[in-house]
């Protein structure tokens, strides 16, 4: 979304922001239902939108919007084939899915496609245990086969992942608890620079002389139910000057679920719902509170309001549920962590009542920015694709030896091929009326002070180099179309501006070293 709201779109948001400020081209295919999200999307993102065939297979009785967004998709033949003529099109070596919900579609075009690619699970949430939590929070007789589905789909996505995402140390361990054994990144959830306000003025002259707390959620049952239950006491003790704001759309949960029965005189007459408003009268009601209120008892993965609450600097009234993925911040002076009702009412009393004090939060503030919380994506992008460069194609690849020609050595234990010359070449064969050659392949080079060296790669068939930088210790990854020019073989030529022995270095390897190649692929277009 171009103006994300919930916490799922902007972390979604961020994940794009970070890949593509890295370098790594995306390409972004968005299935959506129009009447919820009418916002107009980024110019990079394949919007797909819900037809009416594939809306009415959701609304049956006993479907999930989410967890059946896949199945009925596929029953729709045109928007199944334009999302596989999408994923066609971008033919990617990373797929990446946010949620598990389209899984069933990634699997029909893992079917039709000669890629293997690297398979990342963006995993917001334990899906299995919050289904379980959810049904159990509102049970249905469709309960048990809900959970059933959703097990069997996040299970799925889970054998075939080759990574997770995730957005907490906890849910990661249940991952692996169920039997996870791929790659895994721990990558919290975040906060923007603030703040931008709005109607500052005109709020304040409106919250004059209250002294007031705010809740802020979505439209999610846990954020209604948790409220409701934190706050089962009553709110009768609390002086007349004192209320609780709520912002978002969970006021209309709490409109729904909790505005009746004993709740509808202890609680309801202390609540102001504003329900949803924009991000800059967010900033400006959290501004005016004396404590903002994070009454999680339930829900997976982390929550987006816990980053933004530390971040505002304000007190915080919360759960330890609240703070999955931000235990270290729990014993900050403005932190009050109550997990029994009657606790978390008085403490409410106490805060409300008492004068607010400073924190200092410059130092721990940059750790909750989604600069900080999502700064290993890149590196753990770069090790997938490194450890995995020799399945991203169904070719057989290539024997290093058999297109060595002049300046490299043997293959050794470890599988690298290493020049021995400043300047060392291949010769690639194609077939006869093939138009181009893609190659890939992983280099590097031997550098044990990490002092940065020239290396240049090119082909005759090329103006431009395929490679040409001072390069470190890192290695590097080469993924580039060579047009044939209907020759016999296409040539590749490395070149580096010196070579450097492992017996300057305490080593008995008396060989020059320059380049390494490990991994060399290549198919014919």
């Amino acid at each position: 979304m171009s103006d994300p709201f919930f916490g799922g779109q902007i972390r979604a948001q961020h994940i794009l922001q970070t890949i593509s400020a890295a370098g790594w081209p995306t390409s972004v295919i968005s299935v959506f239902e129009g009447q919820n999200f009418s916002e107009p999307t980024l110019p990079e993102v394949n919007d797909r939108l819900i037809d009416a065939e594939t809306r009415a297979y959701l609304m049956q009785d006993g479907m999930q919007p989410d967890l059946d967004l896949g199945d009925a998709v596929l029953r729709s033949a045109a928007l199944r084939d334009q999302i596989i003529a999408d994923l066609e099109h971008a033919d990617s070596e990373i797929l990446l899915l946010e949620h598990p919900w389209l899984w069933a579609v990634a699997k029909e075009y893992l079917k039709k496609t000669d890629r293997q690619p690297i398979i990342i699970y963006s995993s917001y949430n334990n899906e299995m245990q919050l289904c379980r939590e959810l049904q159990a929070l509102n049970p249905t007789p469709h309960s048990d086969a809900v959970n059933a589905r959703m097990k069997t789909l996040e299970m799925e996505v889970l054998t075939a992942a080759d990574a997770v995402i995730c957005v907490s140390q906890e849910d990661a361990d249940s991952y692996v608890a169920l039997g996870f054994e791929g790659d895994t990144l721990v990558a919290p959830n975040g906060v923007s620079p603030m703040r931008q306000m709005g109607g500052l003025d005109y709020w304040a002259k409106e919250l004059q002389g209250t002294q007031c707390a705010t809740f802020i959620g979505s439209y999610h049952l846990p954020n209604a139910t948790g409220l409701l239950e934190m706050l089962e006491p009553g709110l009768q003790g609390l002086k007349p000057d004192m209320h609780i704001n709520v912002l978002g759309d969970v006021c209309r949960l709490l409109d729904t679920i909790g505005n009746h029965g004993r709740a509808r005189t202890t609680i309801f007459p202390r609540l102001s719902l504003f329900g949803k408003v924009d991000r800059p009268t967010i900033n400006t009601f959290v501004e005016l509170s004396r404590v903002i209120l994070l009454p999680i008892v339930s829900g997976g993965g982390t929550n987006l309001k816990t980053a933004e609450a530390l971040y505002s600097g304000k007190p915080i009234l919360g759960t330890t549920k609240a703070f999955r993925g931000f235990e270290n911040f729990m014993d900050r002076d403005n932190v009050h962590i109550c997990d029994d009702p009657a606790e978390y009412v008085a403490t409410l009393e106490q805060l409300l009542t008492s004068a607010p004090k400073p924190t200092k939060l410059e130092l721990d503030r940059a750790q909750l920015l989604w600069s900080a919380t999502m700064n290993g994506l890149d590196t753990f992008l770069g090790f997938l694709t490194a450890k995995h460069i020799g399945r991203l194609t169904k070719d057989t690849g290539i024997d290093l030896t058999e297109v060595a020609t002049d300046g490299w050595g043997t293959v050794d234990g470890a599988g690298l091929l290493w020049s021995l010359d400043v300047r060392s070449v291949f010769e690639m064969p194609v077939s006869v009326g093939s138009e181009n050659l893609r190659v890939r392949f992983e280099f590097g080079l031997f550098n044990p002070t990490n002092e940065k060296r020239m290396i240049k790669i090119t082909s005759p068939n090329l103006d431009e180099p395929l490679f040409e930088d001072h390069v470190g210790s890192e290695s590097n990854i080469v993924d580039v179309v060579i047009p044939t020019l209907n020759e016999q073989d296409v040539t590749i030529v490395f070149e580096i501006d010196r070579l450097v022995s492992p017996s300057d270095h305490g080593s008995p390897d008396t060989r020059h070293l320059g380049t390494f190649v490990r991994g060399l692929r290549s198919s014919e277009q």
